[in-house]
């Protein structure tokens, strides 16, 4: 697999689940540690050249993780072009999104309009590959 650089990537603006998708599979592949990515799009879906992977994440999101992930998505509108945000949740031995993700993709999905960012796709790097996240996953 060939991951693609900046100038392939502003020719295909990720207008489709099917683009976003194929996008992660070739920036994040297999899981190989626990951490989030946070893949930022511009105003026409157009990936920026900021790929940003944040581990470390607590067990559970409290306020603090709120207000941190809402200062970091303000940071990121602030200082890029981004307007919407992918996040993928690397798990390496996932087969489904484990209980503590769902917490987190409950609370990207309240923080990133606070934060005039869209929430593009929530999506899980599992042993099954990259898999899209439903809202019946973590609703």
């Amino acid at each position: 697999m060939t991951i693609p650089d900046h100038d392939q990537t502003v020719m295909t603006p990720l207008d489709s689940d099917a683009l976003v998708l194929r996008r992660a599979e070739e920036l994040i592949g297999a899981p190989v540690r626990d951490q989030l990515w946070l893949l930022l799009l511009d105003r026409a879906d157009v990936q920026l050249p900021v790929l940003l992977p944040i581990d470390d994440l607590p067990e559970r999101p409290d306020a603090l993780a709120r207000e941190g992930i809402g200062d970091v998505l303000r940071l990121l509108r602030a200082e890029t072009d981004a307007r919407a945000v992918v996040a993928v949740f690397e798990r390496p031995g996932a087969h489904a999104l484990p209980p503590r993700d769902r917490d987190w993709v409950r609370l990207l999905s309240e923080v990133a309009p606070l934060s005039d960012v869209r929430l593009r796709a929530c999506l899980l790097a599992g042993e099954r590959g990259v898999r899209w996240i439903a809202p019946d996953d973590w609703a």
